[in-house]
């Protein structure tokens, strides 16, 4: 991993530098007196998103014009408003995007990266739940969702709205189960396979769903790809965005970038879980990853969900699915047009 964000020291440009080839990404430096950091920036939260630019990582070196840093979940808002450390460019869950960063002002949309990776898995039911199915398998039941007022409790509430099956959220206030809905209770992650959280099913999102699945005394067992219960391939779930500034005046580097997405997800399905794992560790921050090497095989890989769309083919759908979670969140935000950056 690189130290620092400074270690290129120019001067004066002597000239407008571009890209020498689009998947080199080598770095244009001129060189005089004084320091100006030449390298972009990029950030990208723990997960199934920074397993998406895990290829970009491994190829990462001292000499190439970018700095790879992954981040724990909590801390991507901070890279793209913070005042230090901004990211020229970033991957988030779409509602934060769209929430932070929507009028397009700052930042804009490339395209979406991770096309949904939630699932539902249980200890004591195991009949697999799909479109026929779910009113009769859930309704009546209790699940357990993780990070209920965020991207996975959005996309489950709008996944159920879609099918036209009514929930009822158990809180404090709303202890009891109704058993003509199903019954959504907020949990943490470690919460996820305990007997003692009171739920018939979890929503869980990989890669930690593979890892929970993997302790015996859970027993648990995957009983249904929320993903396929929504319909139409999946949502998008995380997006990429670069700099408003850099998809203005820019354009080679940042199509550089995606042409860089582009190739990433098949190398991310063939490149062995070790060499995803030591990628993305060796960009974390200062803590350790989510996963392991263990966790990665090619069937949590392939439920991560990793297909960047560029946003020509993907705006259509990420308004769409803006509007849904706002149906059931009022306080999701939409876009506006300026938001989509088509290179």
């Amino acid at each position: 991993m690189k130290n620092g964000f400074w270690k290129k020291s120019i001067a004066v440009l002597l000239g407008a530098c571009t890209l020498a080839c689009a998947c080199s990404f080598a770095a244009c430096d001129g060189s005089d007196d004084g320091d100006v950091d030449t390298d972009y920036q990029v950030y990208v939260p723990d997960g199934a998103p920074a397993l998406s630019m895990a290829m970009m990582m491994h190829e990462d070196t001292e000499t190439n014009a970018f700095d790879y840093h992954v981040v724990q979940a909590s801390e991507i808002s901070l890279k793209v408003t913070g005042n230090t450390d901004l990211a020229d460019f970033a991957i988030l869950p779409v509602s934060t995007a769209s929430k932070l960063l929507g009028a397009g002002d700052v930042y804009q949309m490339l395209g979406s990266v991770t096309q949904g990776n939630l699932y539902l898995c249980s200890s004591t039911e195991n009949t697999w739940i799909d479109v026929s199915n779910a009113e009769q398998k859930l309704v009546g039941k209790t699940v357990g969702v993780v990070q209920y007022q965020q991207f996975p409790g959005l996309a489950f509430r709008a996944t159920l709205k879609k099918l036209g099956i009514n929930y009822h959220v158990i809180t404090e206030n709303t202890p009891s189960k109704m058993q003509t809905m199903v019954n959504l209770k907020a949990i943490n992650a470690d919460q996820v396979g305990d007997a003692n959280a009171g739920v018939d099913y979890y929503l869980a999102f990989e890669p930690n769903l593979t890892r929970v699945l993997s302790v015996a005394q859970k027993n648990l067992s995957l009983v249904a790809d929320v993903q396929m219960l929504y319909g139409g391939g999946g949502y998008p779930q995380a997006v990429l965005v670069a700099k408003t500034s850099l998809v203005n005046e820019e354009k080679e580097t940042v199509r550089a970038f995606m042409d860089k997405m582009d190739l990433a997800d098949d190398w991310v399905l063939t490149a062995g879980a070790e060499t995803l794992y030591n990628a993305v560790q060796n960009h974390a921050n200062g803590f350790n990853v989510m996963f392991t090497a263990n966790d990665l095989s090619v069937s949590t890989l392939n439920r991560c969900s990793i297909r960047f769309q560029r946003t020509v083919a993907c705006k259509s759908k990420v308004e769409t699915f803006l509007s849904e979670l706002k149906g059931v969140d009022a306080t999701v935000h939409l876009t506006t047009g300026n938001f989509f950056a088509f290179l």
